[in-house]
């Protein structure tokens, strides 16, 4: 939720993208959680390692996001944290910038398996 916070306005689609990424890693981590069999406890653990380590490439070390500082014009490509970071900074008076998330966007999201009831439960808590 507090990375969300960070995203500059006007980003609907980079907003929805993280809010989807969320309800990935929230509902393996149910999947891993409600598991009966150890083989699927060890399958859902596996599946949810392999969806954080895929978001932590995308979102802490691809250079996915095009930054141009406005009042210099200076471009630089950033991953998603440090632009995000940069984006937080602005709110606090730092220097403004023009944030390009496009290329961010080309996450590639695993299947959502969702019961109604576990929808249910993450809508309350969201």
């Amino acid at each position: 939720n507090e990375i969300e916070s960070f995203v500059p306005d006007g980003e609907t689609e980079f907003f929805t993208l993280l809010s989807s990424i969320r309800q990935v890693l929230a509902s393996q981590t149910q999947m891993s959680i409600r598991a009966e069999d150890p083989a699927d406890t060890a399958h859902h653990i596996g599946r949810l390692a392999d969806e954080i380590g895929k978001f932590r490439d995308w979102y802490s070390l691809t250079e996915n996001v095009e930054c141009t500082e406005i009042e210099s014009g200076k471009q630089m490509r950033l991953p998603v944290r440090d632009a995000l970071g940069l984006a937080r900074a602005e709110k606090l008076g730092g220097e403004q910038h023009y944030f390009d998330f496009t290329d961010a966007l080309s996450y590639e999201l695993d299947e959502l398996v969702m019961s109604f009831s576990d929808l249910a439960d993450y809508s309350a808590e969201s």
